[in-house]
């Protein structure tokens, strides 16, 4: 069930401090982009999400950190772009596979994130989310914050402030 986008996909303005409007939380809430690495599915709520886009125009510079594949001009900003496959320890054998990036604001910090494809959006009921800890066992769980179930299927919640409090790369702050 790809979802196929002209180009750009904006779902909030990442550069407003304001929080949500009432109405905008209540019609997000709950809902999922779910988008592919590696043909496995992942999901991070809509909330967190300013942008989605096409990878293109990415600009390479001379301090490169291990999960960065780029540079992007986002809205002004110099921002990185952050390899998720590299973070999550996926099969990187390269980076032709990454063909969009999503905008994820945490605070008062912006990053884009890589991924293959934009699989779906989708609304789970909270009785479809499930605690990390009562389903995986693993002991490297530190990136995904919960599961959620759709259709019979397990689909892993990316904690994105997580991610980028653990690889610390240098990011753009957002006035």
């Amino acid at each position: 069930m790809d979802i196929a986008l002209s180009s750009v996909f904006f779902i909030k303005n990442c550069n407003d401090n304001d929080k949500m409007n009432e109405f905008e939380n209540q019609y997000n809430e709950n809902k999922y982009l779910c988008f592919l690495l590696n043909n496995d599915q992942y999901a991070i709520p809509i909330s967190e999400i300013c942008e989605v886009n096409r990878i293109a125009n990415l600009f390479q510079t001379q301090s490169f950190h291990q999960y960065v594949i780029g540079m992007i001009n986002f809205h002004g900003k110099t921002t990185p772009v952050i390899h998720l496959k590299k973070v999550l320890k996926l099969d990187t054998v390269s980076n032709e596979s990454l063909k969009m990036w999503f905008a994820y604001k945490s605070d008062d910090r912006i990053a884009c994130f890589a991924f293959d494809h934009l699989y779906s959006i989708f609304h789970a009921p909270v009785e479809s989310i499930d605690d990390v800890s009562e389903i995986m066992s693993m002991p490297d769980k530190r990136f995904i914050h919960a599961y959620v179930r759709i259709n019979h299927r397990l689909i892993p919640v990316l904690n994105l402030n997580q991610i980028i409090n653990q690889i610390n790369v240098n990011l753009p702050k957002n006035p």
